[in-house]
């Protein structure tokens, strides 16, 4: 979903997938996820904490990347 979209809470699994160059370390809130060969990753998580987000991390050579989605989720 975009980011700002409204979800309902209960059980939310968002399905993240994205491409990072060969060798790139990445966490999704978090978690380790292991990249294939090509540099193509993919794995389901819900959003965190109170503004209800999902936090990627990229990690090669020294630098990092962070990416932050937010979702409003409706209790």
């Amino acid at each position: 979903p975009a980011a700002g979209s409204v979800l309902v809470d209960g059980p939310i699994n968002v399905e993240v997938r994205g491409v990072a160059e060969p060798g790139t370390a990445i966490k999704v809130n978090g978690r380790a996820i292991q990249p294939k060969p090509d540099g193509t990753f993919a794995c389901t998580t819900g959003p965190r904490g109170e503004q209800g987000e999902i936090v990627v991390e990229a990690q090669r050579d020294g630098k990092k990347k962070t990416s932050v989605r937010r979702f409003v989720v409706r209790r």
